[in-house]
């Protein structure tokens, strides 16, 4: 069924390790970001999730990906940033439990 409010969920563009004050990257940014960018992170996420859990449902994902998501905008869904920012270790750890 087609959701209304978009987005589900937002993604890091890229994994910020060797970047910042004092890391090999420094400060620059030499790549690009946005839902292009993103995108194919969340879709690793969920691809990854799906393979540690056989069977795992699509909708137990999802419900597990927006029940673990770090809210960053207003409190709850918001239509910048959904219902928060993918971790997918707290996604893990909960699908785990059940």
């Amino acid at each position: 069924m087609f959701e209304q409010r978009k987005p589900d969920l937002a993604s890091y563009s890229h994994l910020f390790g060797n970047f910042g004050p004092d890391r090999p990257g420094g400060l620059a940014q030499p790549f690009d970001n946005g839902t292009s960018a993103a995108t194919p992170v969340a879709a690793g996420v969920a691809a990854l999730l799906m393979s540690a859990l056989p069977g795992l449902s699509p909708q137990d994902l999802k419900n597990a990906l927006i029940e673990s998501a770090i809210d960053i905008g207003k409190p709850g869904f918001d239509f910048d940033t959904g219902y928060g920012v993918i971790n997918a270790g707290a996604a893990y750890a909960m699908l785990k439990r059940k």
